[in-house]
């Protein structure tokens, strides 16, 4: 497995994320489409500070993302795993590399949105302590959603 750093518009990145539109649109099934279509404006990524895409003998299998939320948080953002290659770890070691960066780029805290019945991201994120909030902006009105923060110590 190889982990590189490329920008948003790295078709690999692009093919992951539809890839992720599809699973999170099965996951979702029960919303109305109107209502699926509105996270779509929410994923935007022109400000993303690290894009990371795991590779697997040269076939790209999982990606994250991070972008700047504020001067001091960072929003993890398009974190998706293959459905060939999960239960391995590679989610985690993804989101690992997201927070060395945020660190190292100044950033205190990571927050990130996930849908209710995304019940195996919600259990990835507590495990690795990120906490449950109170919906941040856009996802205030959006009772679908979750969304989790961690601190992180900066050493």
């Amino acid at each position: 497995m190889e982990i590189k750093v490329v920008t948003a518009n790295h078709g690999d990145f692009i093919a992951l994320t539809e890839q992720l539109d599809d699973n999170l649109n099965v996951l979702g099934a029960h919303q109305p489409k109107e209502e699926r279509q509105r996270y779509a404006s929410y994923n935007g990524l022109s400000t993303a500070s690290k894009v990371y895409i795991m590779y697997d003998d040269n076939l790209p299998i999982a990606c994250a993302a991070c972008k700047p939320h504020s001067s001091e948080t960072a929003e993890v953002k398009r974190v998706f795993v293959n459905p060939d290659f999960r239960g391995k770890g590679l989610a985690k070691k993804l989101i690992e590399k997201l927070e060395e960066a945020a660190k190292n780029d100044g950033f205190n805290s990571l927050i990130l949105e996930t849908g209710k019945h995304n019940t195996g991201a919600i259990s990835l994120y507590q495990k690795m302590n990120y906490r449950q909030i109170d919906n941040f902006p856009p996802y205030v009105d959006m009772d679908d959603s979750v969304c989790m923060k961690k601190t992180l110590l900066i050493k």
